[in-house]
């Protein structure tokens, strides 16, 4: 799946809809982070604190849990896009 990304080009951004709580997702998540420079977003099924702190520490931008607030969603994947739009230009 990841080759495949990487061979389309760079996506502006990834959302991911896994259950973060098996340590394949969580690993998906830390290959994710170190093949492709773009930002990522999880959707996942409740999950505990510790295992969301994962998710994050994997390289996830976000982390929603479901059901997710769809106004919500939308105005942190907006923030997320301006906010690596204006990282890459920077760099």
């Amino acid at each position: 799946e990841l080759r495949l990304l990487s061979k389309q080009g760079r996506p502006d951004l990834v959302l991911l809809d896994v259950p973060i709580e098996t340590d394949d997702s969580l690993a998906f998540c830390g290959r994710l982070r170190r093949t492709m420079d773009a930002p990522h977003v999880v959707m996942t099924a409740p999950a505990g604190r510790k295992t969301i702190a994962n998710a994050f520490l994997a390289g996830a931008r976000h982390v929603f849990v479901k059901p997710v607030n769809l106004e919500l969603l939308a105005e942190r994947l907006c923030e997320t896009l301006e906010w690596d739009q204006a990282r890459r230009a920077v760099v």
